[in-house]
């Protein structure tokens, strides 16, 4: 299961007339992270940003399923009753899909791209930081969260800088918006990329909140609807508001899936969370 950076699932950062802000890129997670901060001296928010593309780094080390030796490809080569000892960003991004899968009804389940699927054969030890899988072919893949855990940990980092107004975003398709611009209510964040001009784009405001988009085109169905193990069908692109980017990107991927009755009364039973949604 991953989510989609495609152009209609982006979230488009605007930005604050009159507000000094520097900005700094790093490629990771195969795409373009990006740390904006506001209300610092230059080489200040430089030596920030970069402490918050170290911890992506360290992280990738530990998520990618794809490097070898990774927590994560690690458990993927577990057999029937083995465990592994793993590191906090694994044990944190397992506890949270789970969460997620529970109340998704098993909408969200990074099991979904391995022969055998289910969060219940994915066993996870909090005390002993250990994880163990009750079946052979069991492929654990945190594309759909993983980056919205990094944007958290960045955001994470520049807090312990003491830096309160900034941005941090992967790829424009998670975003975690940090205090607020000048006078702004909060960080303007136009949905989808670039429009034809004139064309108008639903716009949201946000502060110490988060923000992810997810699509499913027609020509690349490759979110999978982890429930009956088939592509999702429709065209359609979702956006999901929540505390915390991970919690985002995991939902905007849920709500590519679920239909629209199962978004809403999600989010009638997480008053913390929100959406939006559109056919591509």
């Amino acid at each position: 299961m991953t989510t989609n950076n495609g152009t209609f699932a982006w979230a488009t950062i605007e930005p604050a007339p009159g507000l000094r802000a520097h900005r700094f890129s790093h490629r990771a997670m195969n795409t373009m992270f990006e740390t904006i901060v506001c209300g610092q001296e230059a080489e200040y928010a430089e030596q920030a940003a970069w402490a918050t593309f170290d911890e992506l780094d360290q992280i990738e080390t530990e998520l990618s399923r794809f490097i070898e030796g990774s927590d994560i490809w690690q458990i993927n080569s577990l057999h029937a009753g083995e465990s592994v000892t793993v590191g906090i960003a694994a044990i944190e991004c397992l506890q949270l899909a789970r969460r997620i899968c529970d109340e998704t009804s098993g909408a969200f389940d990074v099991t979904a791209c391995g022969t055998k699927r289910g969060m219940d054969l994915v066993l996870i030890d909090e005390n002993e930081f250990t994880v163990t899988v009750e079946a052979d072919g069991v492929t654990v893949d945190l594309g759909g969260i993983g980056k919205g855990y990094a944007v958290d940990r960045m955001a994470a980092m520049l807090g312990e800088w003491e830096i309160h107004c900034a941005i941090v975003h992967s790829g424009q398709s998670s975003v975690c918006a940090i205090g607020s611009p000048g006078d702004r209510e909060g960080w303007v964040i136009a949905l989808g990329g670039p429009t034809a001009p004139g064309a108008s784009r639903e716009k949201l405001v946000l502060r110490d909140r988060a923000l992810s988009g997810s699509a499913q085109t027609t020509d690349d169905r490759h979110i999978i609807d982890p429930r009956d193990g088939k592509p999702v069908a429709a065209a359609v692109a979702a956006w999901a508001i929540a505390p915390s980017a991970a919690l985002a990107d995991a939902l905007s991927t849920a709500f590519v899936v679920m239909s629209d009755e199962e978004v809403r009364q999600y989010c009638a039973d997480h008053a913390d969370c929100d959406y939006r949604r559109q056919e591509a």
